[in-house]
Formats: structure tokens, C-alpha cells, sequence
């Protein structure tokens, strides 16, 4: 895995967090919400250590979980099983694309 610049390393970190911070401060986010802040903070991190290089896959995967759960956290979703959906298919065997 390359190393990313250290501008880089903790830049969806870094925004995941202001995010949060934002939500809170305007008393959008409760208790309950708890669960959804540690999935966005854990994912943000991990898109962090990802090089999009190497990893394009995983990245685009955890980019659309983390989206995902950043609309929940904003009260964005308009289909509620769109983030289970996602999560469902990041567990998916990985295998050869059918031929077409």
C-alpha cells in the first residue's frame, strides 16, 4: 500500500468529524444515533489507510457505505434499507464478473 501524503492521510477523518461536530451542535444527533456516528467514524477511517491505487474496489465500497451513513446520520435517506443493502453487498464473495 502506498503511503498517502500526510495532508491526505486523515482527510475523511478529519471532515467525518466536523460532520459530526456540526449535527450535535445544531441537535441533530441523539443518544440513539450512537451507533451510526461509530460506523461513520470507522469507515471514514478506513478509507483513510486504503490506497484507491491498489484498492479501487474496497474504496468504492466503503465511499458508498460511508455516504450512505452520512445521509442517515443527516436524515437524508429516502429508502431506509439502502444502507443495509450496501453493507449486504460489501459481504459478497468477490469472484470473476460473468461473461457477457
Amino acid at each position: 500500500m502506498a503511503r498517502k501524503a500526510p495532508s491526505e492521510r486523515y482527510r475523511n477523518q478529519a471532515a467525518t468529524e466536523r460532520t459530526i461536530a456540526s449535527l450535535r451542535q445544531l441537535g441533530h444527533l441523539e443518544p440513539v444515533d450512537e451507533a451510526t456516528v461509530a460506523l461513520v467514524r470507522t469507515v471514514a477511517r478506513a478509507l483513510d489507510t486504503l490506497d484507491p491505487m491498489t484498492s479501487p474496489a474496497p474504496m468504492a465500497s466503503l465511499a458508498r457505505v460511508h455516504l450512505a451513513a452520512l445521509k442517515m446520520l443527516r436524515g437524508q435517506t429516502e429508502d431506509n434499507d439502502n444502507l443495509a443493502a450496501v453493507l449486504a453487498g460489501l459481504s459478497a464473495e468477490m469472484g470473476d464478473a460473468p461473461e457477457s
